[in-house]
């Protein structure tokens, strides 16, 4: 087989590879000599990805790693014991070549708008949160009514702009907004090919939206899904911050116990903050790195749209400057350390003193809670040796960081999701993951996912996975307690629980706007004029228009060279190759570029642009 780095068949030192887990991510390019359009290449991209699936689901890759490992000179005997886990196969969406996006250099982008009139109390509409749950149920119904109906280009995404009146993007509370008969205003964005009839497709779907059936699927699915309560919008506001600290040296941490160290600041910081009530249970804090002076971190929570997040960063900011928090901390530390196995990161944090802190600018995003919950039947799991509730805790943490371990491997959990072992008994432990993602689809997918993860057909690897990894955590407990009662647990079936969404944090006020969807009609539809922006850089076209263009046909020597025969406006491209031409740049299509023609009466040449020379 082929040598790993020197080519002389020296032996490759990997060191003891055993119970280590490692994330291997690669980039597969492929190549066609026959696809020339989006649809085959997105079949081609589907194919390779189903392949390497496969080769992980059937474990036939695992094989071809051992097979290799046999086969090398010399050998590489850590890999012989190795496996792939066969649930653990993600991928990210394929490049196709053909596909436009923002970001193509070729192709159209058509931005294009419209208005529902409809019939609704708006009296209902009271907050900032409303209209944006509001503007989900429409966007969502939009989106599927159309895409159902093969109306909804690919790629196309629909944004509500306004709702009677108000701007989303500027509106703050209280809402004024009590017309009973008033529009609803959206965009919708899409990327085209230059020779695509942009015209005709705007006009495809503006049809589609003023058809009674359309406009009743769209009404139907927007009550739909306010009925079933799924779809409350939360901010998930992430925060980096740093904690500088005195006495704490760690340098001759080992890895394990930098780990560790990064899990009781993780747990003293959120912890604090929980008790000063300025973050709720949910929120999590990632420390990101740690040193002798500073810790490194990222706090996530997730509020309600009404919430000001820059005051509360601003009082965040303060509880953690103050002597007592930062004393609270160290504390907490201290003692989470102080029950460590490991007698050097005891040693080192008996002293630590966290003398100061700073938080950053706070990054919002908008995102769905979805929480999900289930039990896992566990033999050789008997509590009654655990006396104490910070025994049940501390048994309930391992499972929890178990779970998210083998989330996280896979994918399955998202920044700021939470794991919460919500109950624990002999032979049986529920949990609940609260899950946070920018669409409800994304969610309903990942929740999915998890119980195929849990309960399908490579199951059992995942679930000894999370057995292993709770026995070898409890195995350095301080509490002998714990590390018996834990010594020998075994997950050997997993059982799903009930899957809903975070109800709306105004309770009564989103009850009453429910309860006036139920009577939600839409009037009609007006469509707006559609706007269209090529993504394409100018380049001179001698040949057909005599003048700048951009319409993605530029001869391949022009993109090649590039500089000097590419730009980024017209005028840059005229003043270059068209100086001359003062029409120049002017349309896109039209022919602009300076012709002499005959005076014959003069007997001299006259000058004018190309598309006026029939007027001469």
């Amino acid at each position: 087989g082929t040598f790993i780095g020197e080519y002389d068949g020296r032996a490759v030192n990997l060191g003891d590879a055993t119970g280590i887990v490692t994330t291997i991510s690669g980039i597969i390019t492929t190549t066609s000599t026959t696809c020339s359009d989006a649809a085959c290449f997105e079949e081609l991209i589907n194919s390779v990805i189903d392949k390497f699936s496969t080769s992980v689901t059937d474990e036939s890759l695992t094989d071809a790693i051992i097979a290799w490992a046999y086969e090398r000179l010399p050998p590489v005997k850590q890999l012989w014991d190795t496996w792939v886990v066969t649930t653990s196969f993600d991928s990210s969406t394929g490049t196709n070549p053909f596909t436009i996006t923002a970001d193509s250099t070729s192709g159209l982008e058509v931005t294009v708008g419209g208005s529902f009139d409809i019939n609704f109390d708006f009296t209902q509409v009271t907050t900032v949160a409303d209209l944006k749950l509001l503007a989900t149920y429409f966007t969502n119904a939009i989106t599927s009514t159309l895409d159902d109906e093969g109306n909804l280009p690919s790629g196309a995404s629909i944004e509500l702009t306004t709702i009677c009146g108000v701007d989303l993007a500027t509106a703050t509370d209280p809402v004024e907004c009590s017309s009973t008969s008033s529009a609803i205003e959206y965009t919708s964005t899409m990327y085209l090919a230059h020779d695509a009839d942009a015209e005709a497709i705007t006009t495809s779907v503006s049809d589609a939206l003023s058809n009674p059936t359309t406009i009743q699927g769209v009404t139907s699915a927007v009550i739909a899904e306010a009925s079933a309560g799924v779809s409350v919008p939360l901010i998930q506001v992430t925060t980096s911050g740093s904690l500088s600290v005195t006495n704490f040296d760690t340098t001759s941490f080992t890895a394990d116990e930098t780990a560790e160290a990064f899990t009781f600041f993780d747990d003293a910081i959120l912890e604090t903050l929980v008790s000063q009530g300025l973050v709720s249970p949910g929120s999590s804090v990632v420390v990101t790195s740690i040193s002798s002076g500073s810790i490194q971190y990222n706090l996530i929570t997730h509020v309600d749209a009404s919430v000001d997040t820059a005051s509360a960063t601003s009082e965040i900011q303060t509880a953690l400057s103050s002597s007592s928090t930062m004393t609270a901390i160290s504390t907490s530390v201290i003692t989470a350390a102080s029950t460590s196995s490991s007698t050097t990161l005891s040693t080192a944090t008996e002293s630590l003193a966290v003398s100061s802190s700073a938080v950053g600018t706070p990054i919002e995003s908008d995102v769905f809670k979805v929480t999900t919950s289930g039990e896992f039947s566990v033999t050789s799991l008997d509590l009654s040796t655990l006396t104490t509730s910070a025994e049940i805790i501390e048994a309930s943490k391992y499972f929890e960081d178990a779970i998210a371990e083998q989330l996280e491997s896979a994918g399955l959990l998202p920044a700021g999701s939470t794991v919460t072992i919500t109950g624990i008994v002999d032979g049986v432990v529920e949990y609940e993951i609260a899950l946070y993602a920018s669409t409800t689809s994304a969610s309903e997918t990942t929740v999915s996912r998890i119980g195929n993860l849990f309960s399908g057909s490579a199951s059992s690897t995942v679930l000894r996975a999370i057995s292993s990894s709770v026995v070898s955590a409890a195995s350095t407990s301080s509490s002998s307690a714990i590390s018996s009662t834990l010594s020998n647990v075994s997950i050997d079936l997993f059982t799903a629980g009930a899957t809903t969404g975070i109800p709306s944090t105004s309770g009564a006020v989103a009850s009453s706007l429910v309860s006036a969807l139920q009577s939600l009609s839409i009037k009609s539809f007006t469509p707006e004029e559609a706007a269209i922006r090529s993504l394409a850089k100018y380049y001179p076209d001698w040949v057909n228009k005599k003048t700048c263009v951009n319409d993605g046909r530029e001869p391949p020597f022009i993109k090649e060279i590039g500089d000097g025969y590419m730009f980024d406006t017209a005028k840059q491209c005229c003043s270059i190759w068209f100086s001359y031409d003062e029409a120049c740049g002017q349309s896109a299509s039209a022919l602009s570029a300076l012709k002499y023609y005959p005076l014959f009466d003069a007997g001299e040449c006259g000058v004018a642009p190309y598309n006026e020379l029939e007027s001469k």
